[in-house]
């Protein structure tokens, strides 16, 4: 049979959204500094457009709808600075708190699949982190929404 029913098939949209929320005031930048802060000119003129390129994940094992380090990489450069708190609301494998950690920033994430958990827990052991000194407590996976909410916001 080749055709297919009008409704039947939905058209699969090719991009993702970005949503970017800030918690208090934006930060002054020190243009001497060179503790990571700063994005080359060429990555930031190919990223300050509207629309990324990224090529997908190839041979993912770890989670069906992985985003690509480099996509995360310029976000995390681009909106945070490092010791500064980054949150991923889906977290999925890790790749966002994975990329936070290489660049020197917290991370949070919620996560509801326990097999997605195991995966981005061992994926961020793997991650040397000798670079940031604790600073704060944190709420063990099994905190409720309540007191999750109260620590973030």
């Amino acid at each position: 049979h080749d055709k297919v029913q009008h409704a039947e098939y939905r058209v699969l949209p090719a991009w993702e959204y970005v949503f970017v929320f800030r918690k208090g005031k934006t930060a002054r930048q020190d243009k001497s500094s060179s503790d990571g802060r700063w994005i080359d000119k060429k990555d930031w003129k190919k990223y300050v457009h509207g629309v990324w390129k990224v090529r997908s994940v190839q041979n993912n094992k770890l989670h069906e709808a992985m985003f690509p380090e480099v996509f995360v990489e310029f976000c995390v450069k681009a909106y945070s600075f490092p010791n500064d708190v980054v949150f991923d609301p889906f977290m999925g494998s890790g790749t966002t708190a994975a990329v936070a950690k290489k660049l020197q920033r917290y991370y949070l994430g919620y996560e509801l699949e326990p097999k997605y958990i195991e995966k981005a827990e061992n994926r961020l052991a793997g991650i040397v982190d000798d670079f940031i000194e604790p600073q704060r407590e944190y709420k063990d996976k099994t905190a409720n929404k309540r007191e999750c909410q109260e620590t973030i916001f």
